[in-house]
């Protein structure tokens, strides 16, 4: 008995892993589907989920017209009037959602968190935008609005690297 069941298991086993073989050609779209698979299970009916390693992204639509998109640029739809300092991009996100739409972008630059910060601001405040406030909250940070968008900007010292990160957060200027 404990054989037969041991040879049903082993036999289910093999048959997962020739189809993950025969859908997929490598780890990678095997972890890929694999993460789609358990996110979309989370979401429920109508969501639809797609990692894409080779180009750092992922986009999860929940199925009820609310979407997120992650990755390691700037994503496609970021308004052209935010203009960001200049650095590597390390994250891009976009959600859009019923109630507005929201971005998050993170760029890592050769200066210091306060200096990345000032220099973020004034390139705001030169594309149109007002300072409504200067944060200090731990780390050096501002807000800022014009008649569209209002963005939260903060920065922090990546001492692993001697850079700075400066992080935006985009939203639909509602005030």
């Amino acid at each position: 008995m404990r054989s037969a069941t041991l040879r049903r298991t082993f036999a289910a086993g093999a048959a997962v892993t020739g189809m993950l073989l025969v859908t997929a050609c490598s780890a990678e779209d095997i972890a890929e589907k694999a993460t789609e698979k358990v996110v979309e299970d989370q979401l429920g009916d109508g969501a639809d989920v797609d990692v894409d390693t080779d180009n750092g992204e992922v986009r999860i639509d929940d199925g009820d017209g609310n979407s997120y998109v992650s990755g390691d640029q700037l994503p496609d739809d970021f308004p052209d009037e935010i203009p960001l300092v200049d650095g590597t991009i390390l994250s891009g996100v976009a959600v859009d959602e019923a109630g507005g739409r929201g971005w998050s972008v993170a760029v890592q630059v050769d200066t210091d968190a306060q200096g990345a910060v000032e220099e973020a601001a004034r390139l705001l405040e030169e594309a149109g935008f007002e300072l409504v406030t200067e944060i200090q909250a731990g780390v050096p940070g501002a807000q800022l609005t014009n008649d569209t968008w209002g963005v939260v900007i903060a920065a922090y010292e990546d001492t692993s690297t001697d850079t700075a990160v400066v992080g935006y957060t985009v939203g639909d200027n509602v005030g």
